[in-house]
């Protein structure tokens, strides 16, 4: 929530990210597996309405060397 409120979340991001974590918790019983670094990439568009700038950036900072594909 702390991360939601600083962040000023999105209506819209705030669903989106809420029902990805309900489908999990109601249908994955599986473990979840590591990606090896060289199997991560990151998918983003230059005018991404859910997932803003900073978030993005964010984002990368957390996996330095990533692919990353913008669009």
């Amino acid at each position: 929530m702390k991360d939601m409120i600083d962040n000023e979340y999105l209506p819209e991001l705030m669903r989106s990210q809420f029902n990805v974590l309900s489908n999990v918790a109601l249908h994955y019983s599986g473990a979840f597996p590591i990606p090896k670094p060289t199997d991560l990439m990151i998918i983003e568009a230059e005018d991404d309405k859910l997932l803003l700038l900073a978030r993005r950036k964010n984002l990368k900072n957390l996996s330095p060397g990533v692919r990353v594909r913008t669009f």
